[in-house]
């Protein structure tokens, strides 16, 4: 049995002598090797995460919004000769107003944790879109704001608190958002559990027809409540006065249209009622037509849809002809005159001038596309203004028909960004695999 002092000797032996110059330079070159191996595989993984990093914000970029671009001074406001649906990924206007408007647009808006209803403005300048960054806005359907004749002026139904028990998000007042300043202007309501809307309405640049009923209960009452209100009340506000203004009318009269300071009111029958002077006119003939009739700035001639025995596939009866007759007294119910070539026609949205109204139409077969025309009421000769895909709808209160007297504007087509959450993920990918590459190839290159 070897004794610790011969081992202890036997080491010490060992120790002194030398490594074989063989192994160790097999070793250092191993080591080299490995670290050369290392070091490719590393500068490879981080030359290709970098350039799909680099590729991902390249498309990104090349489908972002970019900045507004400001129309020099002086520049021309018109309607852009195509509008387009918008994308749900357009920044908003964050306190930069885009100017005069040429069109409002209802558009889905995308978060990153979903989707919510809002408005595009699309500028009468530069053609910009951007989503309208409206404060306390209570929705953004078809009916939830209405834009100026002159593009200058948004005005939208608000929610707030309410007296009692509330509806969801009820609707509490009124505001209007100045396009070229960003300004806005509110009118708050009193009111139990809400406002039932019935509609908004522009009578010129400056003045706003709002109506609106009280609603009878809210959530926290039976349920058999829910849903009744009075009737609607309509008021006139001079936008920068402190009260609305409310219209002498009858319990349960609507207002159908309204422009150049007169409002149509249907009561017993149809009337026009010149805000201006208190004065009413009787409307004969009294048009059976499946959109309301528009006068002219005289108040002297209506334009309207006709109406129809037969429905569409969607139930509706538009689109169809277009009818011009003189408001009063001038021919029997029914009389009326059709603008010839004006089949196809979905609205009438105003007059341009005397002897001139823009028409909301359809274009072509299937009717996939809609454009706004020109139309003279005598000859029916038309000039197309803007065109764009049937899901746009270009009705009443979402353009601003005072440009449509002017020559229409060049805009390019606005960007369609891509989805943040897509980037992001891509490139969170992208780090993750290029990590895991290196592990597992610093695992293979040490073996």
């Amino acid at each position: 049995m070897q004794t610790l002092h011969e081992r202890l000797a036997e080491l010490a032996e060992l120790s002194e002598r030398r490594p074989d110059p063989g192994t160790a330079a097999a070793a250092a070159a191993r080591g080299r090797a490995y670290r050369r191996r290392r070091l490719v595989g590393t500068a490879a993984t981080v030359a290709a995460c970098l350039a799909a990093l680099t590729l991902i914000a390249g498309v990104s970029l090349s489908r972002s919004a970019g900045d507004v671009e400001p129309a020099p001074a002086g520049a021309p406001t018109g309607m852009p000769r195509e509008l387009y649906e918008p994308s749900p990924w357009l920044p908003g206007t964050a306190g930069e107003p885009l100017g005069t408007l040429a069109a409002i647009i209802p558009a889905e808006r995308a978060t990153w944790t979903g989707r919510e209803d809002g408005l595009v403005g699309v500028s009468a300048t530069s053609g910009a879109y951007r989503f309208l960054d409206l404060p306390g806005i209570a929705a953004a359907g078809d009916s939830t704001a209405a834009i100026s004749p002159d593009g200058r002026r948004v005005a939208y139904w608000t929610t707030g608190a309410t007296r009692l028990s509330p509806e969801e998000h009820p609707v509490t007042g009124v505001a209007v958002y100045d396009a070229t300043t960003g300004e806005v202007v509110r009118h708050r309501v009193v009111t139990d559990h809400g406002l039932a809307t019935a509609d908004l309405f522009w009578a010129d640049g400056s003045t706003l027809l709002l109506g609106y009923g009280q609603s009878r209960a809210g959530q926290a009452d039976p349920v058999e409540l829910w849903g009744g209100s009075t009737f609607p009340v309509w008021f006139a506000w001079r936008v920068g006065d402190n009260e609305p203004a409310q219209l002498n009318l009858a319990e349960g009269a609507d207002v159908r249209r309204a422009g150049d300071g007169r409002v149509l009111v249907t009561e017993d029958g149809d009337s026009l009622l010149d805000l201006g002077t208190g004065t009413r006119t009787t409307v004969r003939p009294r048009p059976d037509s499946s959109q309301s009739p528009v006068p002219d700035a005289a108040g002297t001639k209506l334009a309207w849809v006709a109406g129809s025995t037969k429905r569409n596939p969607e139930g509706s009866r538009n689109p169809n002809r277009v009818f011009v007759a003189p408001v009063a007294p001038a021919g029997a119910p029914g009389s009326g005159r059709v603008i010839p070539g004006s089949g196809g026609t979905i609205d009438v949205l105003s007059w341009t001038d005397p002897t001139h109204v823009s028409l909301h139409q359809v274009v072509g077969e299937p009717g996939d596309r809609v454009r706004i025309a020109v139309v003279d009421v005598r000859t029916g000769e038309s000039v197309t203004v803007t065109e764009g895909e049937a899901g746009l709808g270009f009705y009443s209160g979402r353009v601003a028909t005072d440009l449509l007297r002017r020559p229409p504007i060049a805009a390019p087509e606005p960007p369609h960004p891509w989805d943040p959450r897509m980037s992001t993920g891509l490139a969170t990918a992208v780090l993750v695999a290029g990590a895991g590459f290196l592990i597992v190839w610093r695992r293979r290159a040490r073996a």
